[in-house]
């Protein structure tokens, strides 16, 4: 699935940067990127600009813990707020993709001002990561079972392709979070 709304230059009054998680498909993935987007705009009638992140996703990529694109998703997040300065930004991600959204918020080019909320699904860097940012809104989903949140390894169990049923409750967290 591919969403590029910040690439075409779309406004909204909130901005929903996604990461996918290792070896997905197009920019958004399959396991939770096209059920949040798609509550998303349920729940705001389409007014949402949704941009998945276009990067490799592939295991080198696991091994630079997101180092490597968390550069790419600050880009995207800068890009997001100067064509429409007034929009709230959201960064989130899967598996790899928290990886990348942590890398972008420790580059010290972003702030609590201008990133809104934070949502992670099947974060590998659950337990040992902490974000720069301070006074960020972060919301983590980790699943029961879940082998990469819960350990920081590579054991991918049902519970780690489980995220698609926590799209609804996800985008009521950003909703309430954003206002």
């Amino acid at each position: 699935s591919t969403a590029s709304d910040v690439q075409r230059g779309v406004c909204a009054p909130i901005t929903v940067l996604f990461a996918r998680g290792t070896f997905e498909i197009g920019n958004v993935g399959s396991v939770i990127g096209p059920q949040l987007f798609s509550a998303l705009s349920r729940l705001t009638n389409g007014n949402i600009a949704l941009q998945g992140l276009n990067y490799d996703a592939n295991l080198l990529d696991d091994f630079s813990f997101g180092a490597s694109d968390g550069p790419k998703m600050t880009q995207l997040a800068r890009q997001a707020l100067q064509q429409c300065p007034g929009t709230k930004l959201v960064m989130s991600g899967y598996s790899q993709g928290c990886m990348v959204v942590h890398s972008s918020l420790n580059s010290g080019e972003m702030n609590s001002g201008s990133v809104a909320a934070v949502v992670y699904f099947g974060d590998p860097r659950k337990r040992r990561s902490r974000t720069l940012v301070v006074d960020l809104v972060i919301k983590t989903f980790c699943a029961a079972g879940d082998g990469v949140c819960l350990t920081g390894g590579f054991f991918i169990t049902a519970g780690h392709l489980s995220y698609g049923g926590d799209a609804q409750q996800a985008a009521q967290w950003i909703m309430q979070t954003v206002g």
